[in-house]
């Protein structure tokens, strides 16, 4: 028998990590406690382990993320006086925004760029927009994974959640993942790694 974590809990202990690097308070512009008070979300300012925590906080998840996605869009398109107007362009044109949103306003790659510019040059606001948008789209691509049985995009998210874990201090779960990594890359037979991924699926 090889035991392994349970992915739901895993789930949970990335949104309380999400919950923790992003509370903040009401007057940070970006943060999650502005965004619970905007949109009135009574009990989300402390995490608890009982009761519909959890699901509250995910439900509140992708609203917040949903919303900072269309602001994105907004800003990378210009589009105007909503994102209704993109229906007039082409996949073509609409995959290349799609790329250049994550690529500039979505992804390490653009907290690298933001962090190489000048003191003066730099917009702490839009610094935490993009760390938040790189972060809640790991977090959007896992919960799908797992609802539609993806096991390779669900393995691909190991390295992910390790570095969040382990910088967040959740050593346990870290210490999960890794062992999991170790076990799918280095150490079990053909015929186990077949079972794991196999038991995802159906």
């Amino acid at each position: 028998m090889v035991p392994v974590f349970g992915w739901f809990h895993l789930v949970m202990a990335f949104a309380n990590s999400l919950h923790k690097q992003y509370l903040g308070i009401s007057s940070i512009v970006g943060s999650l406690q502005q965004a619970f008070d905007v949109l009135q979300r009574k009990g989300l300012h402390k995490p608890e382990t009982k009761g519909p925590f959890w699901h509250h906080l995910n439900e509140a998840l992708y609203h917040v993320g949903e919303a900072h996605i269309r602001a994105t869009w907004l800003a990378i398109t210009n589009v105007t006086p909503d994102l209704a107007a993109l229906k007039m362009k082409s996949p073509t044109e609409l995959h290349a925004l799609a790329v250049k949103l994550v690529d500039e306003q979505a992804s390490r790659r653009g907290l690298t760029r933001m962090s190489c510019m000048p003191d003066k040059d730099r917009d702490a606001v839009l610094t935490q927009f993009i760390m938040f948008n790189n972060d809640i789209l790991s977090y959007f691509e896992l919960t799908a994974a797992i609802k539609c049985g993806d096991v390779g995009r669900m393995e691909d998210m190991l390295p992910t959640l390790l570095y969040r874990f382990a910088g967040g201090g959740n050593s346990k779960y870290a210490i999960e993942v890794l062992e999991l990594m170790q076990g799918l890359k280095r150490e079990w037979p053909d015929v186990v790694k077949y079972v794991w991924r196999g038991c995802y699926v159906h």
